[in-house]
């Protein structure tokens, strides 16, 4: 499993203004492979998509100030900072993505034994009765 992580702002990220890792390294744009056929990425940076992708943002605040009942200060601008591919070292975010959905039984999302994520009592639990909404990053197979 791989992970892109961007630090950016949300709405260049919504707008497609941004070079993913692997259009770096490649130096053009890359496809996706959907259900519908293979699509190029593409980079949209007009008026329109900033404006659309900036008042989706505004909603995703709004929404989270309602579900938290409170005020959000959401700073949406600035260049993108960081753009890369990761596959490695997300243990900690499998193990979190986890326990989201077993804080029934773990009420805390304490420290792992020997510092080790995957031994977190969180990864060993099993339950094919539990419906884990991240489980793409949550349920993992170490190698």
């Amino acid at each position: 499993m791989s992970l892109d992580v961007y630090v950016m702002p949300m709405w260049r990220f919504k707008a497609g203004d941004v070079e993913t890792a692997t259009e770096r390294l490649l130096g053009r744009p890359t496809k996706r492979l959907t259900p519908e056929g293979i699509f190029t990425r593409k980079r949209v940076q007009g008026y329109f998509a900033r404006r659309r992708a900036k008042r989706e943002v505004r909603r995703v605040v709004a929404e989270a100030e309602e579900k938290l009942h409170l005020r959000i200060q959401w700073h949406d601008e600035g260049e993108v900072v960081h753009a890369e591919q990761a596959s490695w070292g997300f243990e900690a975010l499998r193990a979190y993505a986890k326990w989201l959905y077993l804080k029934d039984i773990f009420p805390a999302f304490d420290e792992p034994p020997e510092a080790n994520f995957y031994k977190h009592p969180v990864m060993a639990f099993k339950d094919e009765s539990r419906d884990f909404r991240f489980s793409h990053i949550s349920i993992i197979s170490r190698f």
